[in-house]
């Protein structure tokens, strides 16, 4: 998922541009950035645009490594939940989910379904689910990384950001599916 941390990697460049006030820069440095992306139509995914914007990031990256999404994401355009935590919750589990879905084959169909909602303006779930190898680490009852050594950053930082909101993130996976449930008090 190589272009996930290019993305990142962007953020933290135009964060580092903005908090020196170069505006110049940011803008130029966007310039390049978008003459860089494919052409491909903006799908509208939900009300919120900063979270819009980054499914349609990962939406483009699923059609380019043969994912087939599922997502039905149902945000208002503003919610109690600050964006950049909304961003780095959804970020995170796509992420985990597109690598799993790496590590299947060529034939063997990858696909992500996401279902985010918001029930009776108390609550936000989450729900994914995606297909993978069945392949896992585990220690102490806890997902570790199959990527390098120790805890997984994703999973941690989905964990995180639900406790800050009175929340709960919980996992759990199948020889072939691995699924995220996130629950986040919006109220």
């Amino acid at each position: 998922m190589q272009r996930g941390q290019n993305f990142k990697q962007s953020v933290f460049t135009l964060k580092q541009l903005a908090d020196e006030g170069d505006l110049t820069a940011v803008q130029q440095y966007l310039k390049k950035y978008v003459s860089a992306l494919p052409e491909t139509e903006i799908i509208y995914f939900c009300k919120n645009h900063a979270v819009n914007a980054l499914l349609n990031y990962y939406a483009q990256l699923a059609e380019q490594n043969g994912i087939e999404l599922d997502w039905h994401t149902d945000i208002p355009e503003t919610i109690s939940v600050s964006e950049p935590d909304m961003c780095s919750i959804l970020g995170n589990l796509i992420e985990n989910a597109f690598a799993g879905c790496a590590t299947l084959g060529e034939g063997v169909r990858k696909y992500h379904c996401l279902s985010v909602e918001v029930k009776n303006n108390a609550n936000l779930y989450i729900v994914s689910t995606n297909s993978f190898d069945g392949f896992v680490k585990m220690k102490g009852g806890n997902y570790e990384s199959t990527k390098r050594k120790g805890s997984g950053i994703g999973i941690h930082s989905v964990k995180m950001v639900a406790e800050k909101y009175h929340g709960t993130a919980m996992f759990h996976h199948t020889e072939s599916e691995f699924f995220t449930d996130v629950m986040i008090r919006i109220k």
